[in-house]
């Protein structure tokens, strides 16, 4: 029971802590940057770390930025809207991805995928030594509605009763699977230890 309140405590501070975190005041600003640059600007004025792979970014050149004391969700949000690259922040952790391929312009989606979709299903994801993968993301393949996972690796998605949903995790080899006649998922995700030599890891 000691152990079970010590955890609880420490998820708190740890909550607390990234809540502080998101309320810093950032400033970036140049004529042009690279994507390395402005991760280390927002290193040097955080205790964030970033996570990326180079072949993600080599061909992201940011022009004419001009970012002042915006907290890090409103910076990411505005220096990555123009870019192919989306992010999802843990804790102190920044994970930048490239954005799926079927992520489309909420405008532009078919009103189809607005309506309600057919099923709720669930599932679980880990890595091959059975440790869930936390963050991963879970797209419905062709649209913009996907989540992604908790701190055990679990998820719930309204999907089409048809739908393919695609699994993808920094490190890991991306997944497509086919959900017809299915509504709970367990799933393994394969280390891409190509993908791991790109990684880069700013701070």
């Amino acid at each position: 029971m000691k152990f079970m309140f010590i955890f609880f405590i420490l998820g708190i501070f740890n909550s607390f802590a990234s809540s502080l975190a998101q309320n810093d005041r950032l400033t970036v600003k140049a004529d042009q940057m690279t994507f390395a640059e402005m991760a280390s600007a927002i290193e040097a004025q955080s205790n964030y770390v970033l996570f990326y792979k180079s072949s993600d970014v080599k061909q992201t050149t940011l022009l004419n930025v001009d970012i002042e004391n915006r907290n890090i969700n409103d910076l990411l949000n505005t220096l990555l809207k123009e870019t192919s690259l989306t992010y999802r922040i843990s804790g102190k952790y920044i994970f930048i991805d490239k954005k799926p391929a079927g992520k489309v312009n909420a405008d532009a989606v078919p009103e189809k995928n607005l309506i309600q979709q057919g099923k709720q299903i669930t599932g679980s994801i880990v890595d091959e030594q059975g440790v869930p993968v936390i963050g991963a993301n879970v797209i419905e393949v062709g649209t913009t509605n996907g989540t992604v996972t908790d701190i055990d690796g679990k998820f719930w998605l309204q999907v089409a009763d048809d739908a393919i949903i695609r699994i993808s995790y920094i490190g890991y080899i991306e997944q497509e699977i086919p959900i017809a006649g299915r509504n709970v998922l367990e799933i393994v995700l394969q280390e891409d230890t190509q993908s791991l030599d790109e990684l880069v890891v700013v701070g």
